[in-house]
Formats: C-alpha cells, sequence, structure tokens
C-alpha cells in the first residue's frame, strides 16, 4: 500500500473494481493486501493482522462476534474468519512495502 495512491487509484478502490477475495467459516488467508474487509453478516475473527497499527495485530478483534454490516477501513495482511463471512477489497497499486 503506498503512502499516495493517484485520484484514478483511489476511486477504483472505492469502487469496488479491484480483486476481492472472500473468506468463510473455518479459513484463513495470509500474505495478502487488504484495504477494507466487510462483514455482511455476523462475524467472529480468529485472527487478524494489522501492521501500520504499532503492535501489528488487532486481538481486540478476535473472538468475539462483530454485528452484520462491519467495515473495517485499514490494512490488513492477514485474516482468519472462525464464524461468518468476510468479503476483503484487495489494495490496487501493488505497492506492499508500507
Amino acid at each position: 500500500m503506498s503512502l499516495i495512491d493517484s485520484n484514478n487509484t483511489l476511486l477504483r478502490e472505492q469502487a469496488g473494481k479491484g480483486k476481492i477475495d472472500i473468506i468463510f467459516s473455518g479459513e484463513s488467508v495470509a500474505g495478502a493486501d487488504y484495504f477494507k474487509v466487510y462483514m455482511p453478516i455476523a462475524t467472529t475473527l480468529d485472527l487478524i493482522q494489522l501492521p501500520n497499527l504499532v503492535n501489528g495485530n488487532g486481538d481486540n478483534l478476535l473472538g468475539i462476534p462483530l454485528p452484520a454490516g462491519t467495515t473495517l477501513n485499514l490494512r490488513c495482511t492477514r485474516l482468519g474468519v472462525q464464524d461468518g463471512l468476510a468479503i476483503c477489497y484487495t489494495e490496487n497499486d501493488g505497492d506492499t512495502s508500507n
């Protein structure tokens, strides 16, 4: 995720025009680069890595049911769904250095 995206890149991401991953109950993904994670149904996470945080994790989000419609607008590189469903929007600029 670059520090500065072009206007076109930002518009494509906001419109959901890039690749998405859907993570179902019992599945996890590592080595990804998501800028947004949307949970259309109640979802419980069992793994999350947020590299832009000081400690690099979101442990306070694990094991609690997040209500339907929850959206995490942040960079996420690993995600595991214990129960529910997560739609993950992939960063489009291809820069994974930051």
